[in-house]
């Protein structure tokens, strides 16, 4: 199993999308209120963009004005990101529950 893993990339992908999980987590852990921090289900880093997802509207409404303060410490954290938006992603969704 192991091998046909590694040899698809598909190992390789998944250990750089842990990483990038828990830099991220680790940026915004002592920047972020605790019960806003647990609101953020993942991050996604693709073509300059790092998207936030997290559990609610309210959540959502409430990372989008913490940002802004944080934008000079993103970008000197990792100089590669050029703008970030914030998603909707239910905890049901999240976990592959029915709702």
């Amino acid at each position: 199993m192991s091998s046909l893993l590694s040899g698809s990339g598909l190992a390789n992908r998944a250990r750089e999308f842990v990483r990038k999980q828990e830099d991220w987590g680790s940026f915004f852990a002592p920047r972020l209120e605790p019960a806003l921090l647990a609101a953020i289900g993942h991050y996604v880093e693709k073509d300059g963009t790092l998207t936030i997802f997290v559990d609610s509207a309210s959540w959502a409404a409430r990372l989008r004005f913490a940002l802004p303060d944080l934008w000079d410490a993103a970008r000197e954290f990792r100089p590669s990101i050029a703008r970030w938006a914030v998603k909707i992603q239910p905890v049901a969704a999240r976990t592959g529950a029915r709702t």
